[in-house]
């Protein structure tokens, strides 16, 4: 891939990378998973090194997934009320809105496009369930 489109500093590779795989492990991803998750499978630096204290490289797919994953663990967990049994077994289980894959299967499949996709159904879903409280919550 070519130049970074924004140039993180090397402390925040390395705190995104860090809480990146904090997040992976949580939805009970081994290294192997993760490093497919980040699409390190190529690159020269591994999970065992980032694990270890080195930061993601700068490449733009590897930062953006690793942006991508963060943001949709605030939107699961806005939508699943932080309930941890539903959050840790997310990523592994079979669902009907992506073809019974799970959304790991599902990331490996579509890169990067479905990550967003994921990102963009998770939100909507919890816009549908927001507005749907708020029309509840309504006088009549």
């Amino acid at each position: 891939m070519g130049e970074p489109s924004r140039d993180y500093s090397h402390d925040d590779r390395l705190a995104l990378g860090q809480a990146t795989l904090s997040l992976l492990a949580d939805w009970g991803l081994n290294s192997q998973q993760q490093a497919a998750m980040l699409g390190l499978d190529d690159k020269s630096v591994s999970i065992d090194m980032i694990s270890g204290g080195e930061a993601l490289p700068q490449d733009d797919d590897v930062l953006d997934r690793a942006s991508r994953f963060l943001n949709l663990s605030i939107a699961l967990n806005a939508l699943y009320n932080y309930e941890t049994s539903m959050l840790q077994h997310w990523m592994v289980q079979r669902n009907e809105d992506l073809g019974g894959q799970t959304p790991f299967e599902f990331i490996r499949e579509y890169g990067v496009t479905g990550l967003a996709w994921l990102e963009d159904f998770i939100s909507q879903q919890l816009a549908s369930r927001n507005r749907h409280e708020v029309t509840l919550d309504m006088p009549a």
